[in-house]
C-alpha cells in the first residue's frame, strides 16, 4: 500500500463518519494537516 493510498482510506473513513463526528473531525484536520505540510 502506498501513501495515497492509506490517506484515501482514511477520507473515505472519514467521510462515512466511521469514526463519529468527534473523532472524524479531529482525524480530518490531521489529515489536511498533513497533506498540506506533506
Amino acid at each position: 500500500m502506498t501513501f495515497k493510498v492509506i490517506l484515501e482510506f482514511f477520507f473515505f473513513l472519514c467521510s462515512t463518519n466511521f469514526f463519529g463526528d468527534h473523532v472524524a473531525r479531529k482525524l480530518c484536520h490531521l489529515m489536511d494537516t498533513m497533506l498540506f505540510y506533506w
